[in-house]
């Protein structure tokens, strides 16, 4: 990953004003990861390109703009800009984040892909409009409150925001344009389903995964493997074209029995004798240590469940000579679980129709946590005298008690709108679709979707490997999303779309499984006496008084003290800790940088 910075000054303060008419309008000092050299951005003409490209088409580009077949993305992106101005975006397939400068036009353009996939923030700030990867090079003293207020909560309400004043994130799917008229946002992508029949949607649904595996090869690459549908069909798809064996590796936990996974990896890595399986034992990790790792790594506190498990394959990914790690991320939101389908069904009274259909995935869903009762169903989408009666039996969910917004301070829920922009969140995003489409769509293009991979590839970056997500992959999601509720449940089976793709390739054990681990006891071992637990004991930590609720705290270590809500708890005490250390250390660093001033 090449991160990239640029400035350009303005004549005025402000986003609105206008480009300084200078020779030197903009400037990329770009800094190498740990295997790339430092590189200057590339020049075309009047266009200067930086940026990180997985262009898919760049030869079909090269081809129409009649370029040789090896021009670089950067050739492609400054001479299709020439050729077609911001309709070359449409034109683009795969994951990028660039800035270019046109010294003809007096023009800016910063461009994010479809999903976020490729990071790039930028600020306004003294005059001056800068980009980076990482929001953390732009950073000033000033620490955003929204930002706290949504980081304490757990949820994520908009994808432009960071922790700092001033600093924004590019929205995926968005363009930037600086010029003389001052700086304009639009969304150049708006996610629209492919409709292909029924019947010939799991061929197309493979062809289009295992199209967006083989492009995203690059050396080496390994696969995660964990027994679960979408490391699997990675894992199978990219045995059945690679040259040589892929190594597969998997995260096994010896001292949690209902963690082994085995059964489930010994049977991909025996279904292909092409794959190399390769277990790593994991135990239960240091709270505090991983606190500390995740600053060091990010930059920034995050919302993360199981850091230490990404963090290890990837670093074992390292150790065995990979360039490139094939991440199943987001193979739940894109596959799209189905499970609407019963709320269609609820709503347009076809109550034989549901009760089957539900009693098909309890049949199948033995956990509670993933099974769906036929009261919840009516609670939630029958109509409303039915939905009245169904909200009185509908069994109570264990962490319904749980306020979602307990640790933050009242005055800061206020002050941010925590709760109006929560909402907001949830609702504002793919108005352009309808039903079940739009709430599909809202799964997989959520605000957070896009700070999943920034810290993905910042964890890769920390091992200096690559990463790539083949579930992202444009065609594939299209696909997904364009079938019908029906075909993604699957006659009580969540995940439908992936079952019946591989269909033939899954060992049946996984093309039918219907578990899944749960992490809890493991992430939760020991959090009781980590460092951060005492600390909070003895009261709110001085740096977070301003912020969170000494009620919120208490009600935390009380569900820790009794064993209730642990997953919710873990979570939040890994998020105070990290707010604490970090605001702590910019304390530190600030008043050290004014010593050294004076």
């Amino acid at each position: 990953m090449q991160p990239i910075f640029a400035k350009i000054e303005f004549e005025n303060d402000g986003a609105s004003a206008a480009v300084k008419e200078s020779e030197n309008i903009i400037a990329f000092p770009v800094h190498s990861d740990q295997r790339k050299p430092n590189r200057s951005p590339k020049q075309f003409g009047p266009y200067e390109v930086a940026g990180t490209f997985d262009l898919a088409n760049r030869r079909a580009l090269a081809d129409q703009l009649q370029l040789p077949r090896d021009a670089s993305a950067e050739q492609c992106i400054a001479l299709g800009y020439d050729k077609w101005g911001l309709e070359l975006l449409p034109r683009l397939k795969g994951e990028f984040a660039f800035v270019l400068k046109c010294m003809k036009t007096r023009q800016i353009i910063a461009v994010r892909d479809r999903f976020g996939v490729q990071p790039l923030a930028y600020s306004v700030h003294e005059g001056a409009l800068s980009f980076a990867s990482d929001p953390e090079a732009l950073a000033g003293d000033q620490i955003n409150p929204v930002w706290i207020a949504q980081f304490l909560s757990g949820i994520q309400a908009s994808a432009t925001l960071t922790p700092y004043e001033g600093v924004k994130k590019l929205a995926p799917g968005t363009v930037l344009v600086a010029d003389q008229n001052g700086l304009n946002l639009h969304t150049w992508y708006k996610l629209r389903p492919q409709y292909v029949p029924e019947a010939d949607a799991p061929e197309l649904i493979r062809e289009a995964l295992e199209a967006a595996i083989a492009r995203m090869s690059v050396g080496q690459t390994a696969t995660l493997l964990s027994g679960g549908l979408d490391s699997s069909a990675l894992t199978l798809l990219r045995a059945r074209m690679a040259h040589d064996p892929v190594r597969a590796l998997s995260m096994v936990y010896p001292d949690y029995p209902m963690l082994d996974e085995s059964t489930y990896i010994d049977a991909v890595v025996d279904a292909n004798p092409n794959i190399e399986g390769t277990k790593v034992p994991m135990f239960a990790p240091s709270h505090s240590e991983e606190i500390l790792k995740i600053l060091e790594q990010q930059g920034q506190p995050i919302i993360i469940q199981n850091f230490g498990t990404t963090a290890s394959a990837y670093q074992t990914a390292s150790k065995i000579g990979a360039h490139c790690v094939l991440d199943g991320h987001g193979g739940d939101e894109v596959v799209g679980n189905g499970g609407w389908y019963l709320n269609e069904l609820a709503k347009s009274h076809q109550y034989f129709a549901l009760w089957r259909n539900v009693r098909a995935h309890k049949s199948r869903f033995d956990q509670p946590a993933i099974g769906m009762s036929l009261f919840e169903v009516l609670a939630a989408a029958g109509p409303r005298p039915i939905a009245a009666i169904a909200r009185r039996l509908a069994p109570t969910s264990p962490i319904a008690g749980v306020p979602w917004r307990r640790l933050v301070k009242e005055d800061l829920v206020q002050a941010t709108d925590l709760v109006g922009k929560a909402n907001e969140g949830i609702g504002r995003s793919n108005t352009h679709l309808e039903g079940q489409e739009r709430l599909h769509a809202q799964q997989l293009c959520a605000p957070h979707t896009g700070s999943s991979f920034e810290i993905l590839r910042r964890m890769a970056r920390a091992e200096g490997i690559d990463v790539k997500f083949p579930f992202y992959d444009q065609d594939f999601v299209e696909l997904c999303l364009g079938q019908s509720s029906k075909a993604k449940f699957g006659d009580g089976l969540t995940r439908n779309l992936l079952r019946e793709a591989m269909r033939g390739i899954y060992p049946e054990k996984i093309r039918t499984r219907t578990s899944k681990a749960d992490f809890t006891p493991y992430v939760t071992k020991g959090l009781a006496e980590c460092d951060a637990v005492k600390k909070l004991k003895k009261g709110v930590p001085e740096t977070l008084k301003d912020y969170v609720s000494a009620k919120g705290v208490q009600e935390t270590l009380s569900d820790l003290k009794d064993g209730r809500n642990l997953a919710t708890v873990s979570g939040e005490i890994s998020r105070l800790a990290q707010l604490d250390i970090w605001l702590t250390n910019r304390k530190t660093t600030a008043n050290s940088s004014r010593k050294n001033d004076v």
